[in-house]
C-alpha cells in the first residue's frame, strides 16, 4: 500500500548521490549555478515524497490501533466514529497517491522560482548595489 513511495525516494537518493559524486564534471560543463539548482530540485522532490510517505505511515498505524484482535478486519465492536473517520482518510488517498507526479511539478515550480530569484538578485547586486559601493 505504501511501498510505491519508496521507489521515487530510492531513485531520487540515487540521482542525488550521482550528482554529488560527479559534481566536478557537471559544474565544469554546465556551471555551478545549474548544479546547485538541479540538486535542489531533486532534494525538494525527495522531501515532498518523504513527507507524504511519513503521513501515510502515520495514518496506517493509526488505523491499525483500532484493530483490536489484529486480524486485519474491523468487526462491529471495533468500528467507532474515529475508526470510520480514519478509514475514510486512508481510503481517500488520491492526492497522496499522485504525489509522485505532482511532486515533480511542485519541485520544478519551487526550483524555477528560486533560480529566477537568484538571477534577479545577481542582476540587482551587479547593477545597483555594487556600483554604489565600489
Amino acid at each position: 500500500m505504501i511501498a510505491h513511495y519508496l521507489d521515487p525516494i530510492i531513485i531520487g537518493l540515487f540521482v542525488l548521490g550521482l550528482l554529488i559524486w560527479f559534481r566536478n564534471p557537471i559544474t565544469s560543463k554546465a556551471g555551478n549555478l545549474w548544479w546547485i539548482h538541479i540538486v535542489g530540485f531533486v532534494a525538494i522532490y525527495i522531501t515532498i515524497v518523504w513527507v507524504v510517505f511519513c503521513g501515510e505511515l502515520i495514518l496506517n498505524n493509526r488505523l491499525q490501533e483500532f484493530d483490536l484482535n489484529n486480524d486485519g478486519i474491523f468487526t462491529s465492536d471495533e468500528q467507532t466514529v474515529e475508526q470510520t473517520d480514519t478509514m475514510e482518510r486512508v481510503a481517500n488517498d488520491t492526492t497522496r497517491k499522485f504525489v509522485i507526479y505532482t511532486g515533480l511539478v511542485y519541485s520544478a515550480i519551487i526550483t524555477i522560482a528560486l533560480f529566477l530569484f537568484y538571477l534577479f538578485r545577481i542582476h540587482v547586486w551587479a547593477k545597483y548595489i555594487k556600483k554604489t559601493n565600489g
